[in-house]
């Protein structure tokens, strides 16, 4: 995985300086694949009646194509260069750090990023800024217990628990007049606090990475 993403991140880095698109459209859908890069924040777990887990510098692993794969989409409403988005980023985090208590704490169906986005055109490049919601499915094991991941919302185990902003740089080039691929660069910041339903242990996970997205665009 992590060949893929330095892969991932070279393709970026490639398409970024390259020709731009030049249609223009009303509305517009893209869809990407791509990998984040989190940088280490404190984690806390809280036991009901009983001891606190406590890392102090937390680090995941994203596995992009590990269970169900890393991947966002977005709709777009342009008005000149500038438009009202509204997308969703399915990010993963797992655990990294060893601890005895915990066999496994991982929320990879998705710590979802869901945000409304200001975008805007300026030269070869579109910029945009977003503030939303984080929805999580937390996969946990701590002390021998697992979560039930057949309670919150809608029994299937997804829990809207934060909020989240984001910030991003992204180029686009033309495929043909309805197609486009586009490459982007975000960061997200992102706070959640995870308990799952019937599960004594509440999860304080921030969360701050550094994005690499390869998508396929189209204009309406």
């Amino acid at each position: 995985m992590k060949n893929f993403s330095k892969i991932l991140i070279i393709l970026s880095l490639l398409i970024l300086i390259s020709t731009p698109i030049q249609a223009e459209s009303d509305w517009t859908f893209e869809f990407f694949g791509g990998t984040g890069l989190n940088i280490p924040l404190p984690l806390r777990i809280e036991e009901a009646g009983g001891t606190d887990i406590i890392i102090e510098s937390a680090e995941y692993s994203t596995r992009p194509l590990e269970g169900a794969p890393y991947y966002a989409y977005r709709f777009g409403k342009w008005d000149n260069n500038k438009a009202w988005e509204i997308q969703l980023v399915h990010h993963k985090i797992y655990l990294e750090n060893e601890n005895p208590r915990i066999d496994n704490f991982s929320i990879s169906h998705g710590y979802n990023l869901i945000t409304a986005n200001r975008a805007w055109k300026t030269d070869d490049f579109t910029y945009r800024i977003g503030a939303g919601v984080v929805l999580t499915h937390p996969e946990f094991t701590i002390d021998g217990v697992s979560n039930d991941q057949k309670l919150g919302l809608g029994g299937a185990g997804f829990y809207l628990d934060g909020i989240t902003g984001q910030v991003a740089i992204s180029k686009s080039f033309e495929i043909t007049k309805k197609i486009f691929a586009t490459t982007e660069a975000m960061y997200t910041a992102s706070y959640a606090k995870v308990n799952p339903d019937d599960y004594d242990y509440t999860a304080t996970v921030p969360n701050s990475a550094l994005h690499f997205l390869i998508g396929l665009g189209y204009n309406f």
